[in-house]
């Protein structure tokens, strides 16, 4: 089991108070969020500033293939909007 200490930070109070709500209302401790980014910067050992969403490098190559497919129009099914079908279809394959 891992050994828990308190980090003490300062902050500003407005922006403790929106980040505790909004922790809440997704229904997770304002702690797991601190860890989380935490964790990510000790395994990335970067930090991503101002940014709305980059990805992690393990992240893009995972993804590369993928998207290299989707342009190229390759391992795409068609659209399916009943779940019968879709099943009938990947059977088929």
């Amino acid at each position: 089991m891992e050994t828990k200490t308190v980090l003490n930070v300062k902050i500003d109070k407005v922006l403790k108070t929106k980040a505790q709500r909004l922790a809440h209302d997704v229904g997770v401790p304002l702690s797991i969020i601190v860890n989380a980014q935490l964790k990510q910067f000790v395994r990335e050992k970067r930090l991503t500033l101002g940014e709305p969403f980059t990805m992690s490098e393990e992240l893009e190559r995972a993804l590369g293939p993928i998207d290299r497919d989707i342009k190229k129009g390759r391992n795409m099914s068609k659209g399916f909007t009943d779940v019968n079908k879709m099943i009938e279809y990947l059977k088929q394959k």
